[in-house]
């Protein structure tokens, strides 16, 4: 397996982004960078990349994520690069270090809420495809096309999955690590969101939505 590009993809982002990223030019030569000037959201952004890359495997990571070790994306290919699958999705857990107190509680809601998902068909549940951490074989992902009115390209990619006869594989030791939430207003701003983007995707995949929740 030979890594052919590494593409990033800025979101009209008003921070230090790029510069951060073309510092990494000389070491990583395929690297590529789209910046985009005007802030489009995550479904726009991916569905460009989706185009655009070239490789026989797109593996997608969120901005706010990075991995635990480097075992984290060997881990996530095997389904795939086996034959298992077309669509891979890690797991993605807190990270401890520097929590509030209040984000001490989310950590333990969220140990509690993964032993439950983990338990239902070994992982392999929507409940466990968070779309932070995601490898998708070329043809398919050159298949998949989100929706622009659609804020969930987790529950999207796993459903459209599974409505073209690919069935997803939760990769458990495929780990990315990301920040628990701070504090009580942005827990609830998080979730708000989380409960808002269901109805959408229960609309275009009907009884199947039903069927997986």
């Amino acid at each position: 397996t030979k890594l052919l590009e590494v593409i990033v993809e800025i979101d009209g982002s008003s921070d230090h982004t790029y510069d951060v990223v073309a510092g990494f030019k000389n070491s990583l030569p395929g690297l590529k960078i789209v910046r985009g000037s005007v802030r489009k959201g995550k479904i726009s952004r991916l569905n460009h990349l989706h185009k655009i890359f070239k490789g026989d495997i797109l593996i997608t990571l969120d901005a706010d994520v990075y991995l635990k070790n480097h075992l984290s994306i060997f881990n996530l290919l095997k389904p795939i690069i086996s034959g298992k699958t077309k669509f891979a999705y890690g797991s993605k857990i807190f990270d401890t270090m520097d929590c509030t107190y209040f984000s001490r509680g989310v950590v333990e809601r969220e140990k509690i809420w993964s032993s439950m998902r983990n338990t239902l068909n070994y992982g392999n549940n929507i409940y466990n495809c968070s779309g932070s951490y995601s490898a998708f074989s070329a043809s398919f992902a050159k298949q998949l096309q989100y929706p622009e009115h659609i804020s969930s390209d987790n529950q999207y990619s796993y459903l459209f999955a599974l409505s073209h006869g690919t069935k997803p594989i939760y990769v458990k030791d495929a780990i990315v690590l990301s920040q628990p939430t701070r504090n009580f207003g942005d827990f609830i701003k998080q979730n708000i969101r989380l409960r808002d983007e269901h109805d959408p995707i229960a609309q275009i995949f009907g009884s199947q939505y039903d069927t997986e929740y």
